[in-house]
């Protein structure tokens, strides 16, 4: 989509768009309770991440750019790849208060941009767990 000038729109991801990925742990990116990327790695050093996307109605897999699975995934979000989009997160510092569990939140911002030159930033918590 896109290379119409037109704004990047992700939707809140659905079940059928993260059917196939694998992995052990998996984290997700959300804006206001909206889930807009979610993420799924092994706890392998060699391993990269895979995500999935719901692109204006179109579900895409996405793929992670670095190496070292879960444990490079989880304190920093990373950069992800697919489809003429580019999608960048970055976390806060220091995890937010929230329930006493194995997830752990962060505020963090989501930078997509299109091969178009399309941009755009979405504020919101990167969440990372089992």
């Amino acid at each position: 989509m896109g290379g119409d000038g037109s704004q990047i729109t992700l939707q809140p991801v659905r079940t059928e768009d993260v059917a196939g990925l694998k992995g052990e742990l998996g984290c997700s990116f959300a804006v206001e309770g909206e889930t807009l990327l979610v993420a799924m790695a092994d706890v392998d050093d060699e391993n990269r991440a895979t995500g999935a996307i719901n692109n204006n109605g179109y579900g895409e897999q996405v793929m992670g750019e670095q190496l070292g699975g879960f444990s490079a995934l989880e304190p920093d979000g990373g950069t992800f790849s697919g489809k003429g989009m580019v999608l960048t997160i970055e976390t806060g510092a220091d995890a937010l208060d929230g329930p006493n569990t194995e997830e752990v939140t962060k505020a963090a911002t989501m930078t997509a941009n299109r091969a178009d030159g399309a941009s755009r930033i979405y504020d919101g918590e990167w969440t990372c767990g089992p």
